[in-house]
């Protein structure tokens, strides 16, 4: 059984078959549970279990909503959001996970022992990693995703930044069911989506709203707010002076709110169909708005990350790899590497900050270049 109490840290060195150490980062092939426990150890606590070590393949995450069924994730990573190590109910998603292919599962402790939650993953041949308590799934799913994309791995090399495609068509494929304006918004009332359907019924708000991105700030709506976030489905408001008469349901990562979605209803009002399309989307909506929210940090954190994969030979085509990086076509570009002196040998074996190496080529792909 694995030690549940090692720390993550960068890089992890885990004991392979007898008892040997897995190759180092730069020398294994892209796409392992190292690569994620390695790239985003700034969000991981510590591994809790890993039965078949860390060189298995990983290729995505899954945010889990205690009350949906699990969808069969080969190599897929599984959020565990609002779970409780100690409830034998964990244990049993474990089971569930394992069975359909997950790689691993990401939980937090908050103080709880999660032994029995550790053995359970050792007999079902599925590894474990505790999230920091004071870190919001929203970032961890970020830091995941940007550990993968940097490699070109997972749904996460083309999640959406805030009003990516992702939300907008599902914006679209909503109004076109509901027949109404339909937007997707983040927690501070910002227009993160909207539907674009020709004919579909909209108001002023909605319009003022989707030409500013952000809903104003009404007094009559901050107990709209309220009640959505509260709700636990759909709740629908009559029309009220200009207003036309709206449903509106929360979009959550399990227990943890993200937003809200509104759709504006036809003249006839919301017909069944409609109802349930409205929470659906709001289910698909939740693991791109939590990567959305996070943007800015995850772009930076996939630059970085996409840089040090290049280095180690690794990462997505150079053409793509350039876009990342903000390198143009035929740019000059000079590489300089710096390498501090080995602590067994002291310091007089080398300059601290010596240049090991530089070289000057064109960017974007012409070869000379990471």
């Amino acid at each position: 059984m694995s030690d549940p109490t090692t720390p993550v840290t960068a890089p992890v060195e885990a004991a392979g078959p007898g008892g040997q150490l897995a190759e180092p980062l730069g020398e294994r092939a892209a796409g392992t549970l190292r690569l994620l426990v390695e790239g985003a150890s700034g969000v991981l606590g510590r591994v809790l279990a890993a039965p078949d070590g860390l060189d298995v393949p990983v290729r995505g995450t899954v945010i889990h909503d205690p009350g949906d069924p699990l969808p069969p994730s080969p190599a897929a990573v599984l959020l565990l959001v609002g779970t409780d190590v100690t409830d034998p109910r964990a244990c049993a998603v474990l089971r569930q996970a394992a069975g359909r292919g997950f790689t691993a599962a990401v939980v937090k402790e908050r103080g709880q022992d999660p032994a029995r939650l550790a053995e359970t993953a050792e007999a079902c041949g599925i590894a474990v990693l505790a999230a920091g308590d004071a870190v919001p799934w929203r970032q961890v799913d970020a830091e995941l995703s940007c550990a993968l994309a940097a490699y070109g791995i997972g749904g996460a090399a083309g999640a959406a930044p805030a009003g990516g495609a992702e939300l907008f068509a599902l914006a679209d494929t909503l109004a076109a069911v509901a027949g109404g304006s339909v937007a997707i918004e983040d927690l501070d009332q910002n227009v993160v989506a909207y539907s674009k359907v020709p004919g579909q019924r909209i108001d002023a708000l909605r319009e003022r709203g989707i030409l500013q991105r952000r809903v104003p700030d009404l007094p009559e709506q901050r107990g709209q707010y309220r009640e959505v976030l509260a709700a636990p489905g759909v709740v629908r408001f009559p029309a009220y002076r200009d207003e036309l008469a709206r449903a509106a349901v929360a979009v959550r990562a399990g227990a943890l709110p993200l937003g809200t979605l509104w759709a504006i209803e036809p003249a006839d009002g919301l017909s069944d169909e409609a109802v349930a399309a409205l929470r659906d989307t709001a289910r698909l909506a939740a693991p791109h708005l939590l990567r959305a929210l996070y943007s800015p940090e995850t772009e930076r954190r996939l630059r970085r990350d996409t840089f040090r994969a290049v280095l180690h030979g690794a990462g997505p085509p150079a053409d793509e790899a350039a876009e990342r990086l903000g390198l143009r076509p035929g740019t000059e570009f000079t590489l300089a590497a710096f390498a501090l002196p080995a602590p067994a040998r002291g310091y007089g074996a080398g300059p601290p900050g010596a240049v090991s190496g530089a070289k000057a080529g064109p960017g974007a792909g012409g070869g000379a270049g990471p």
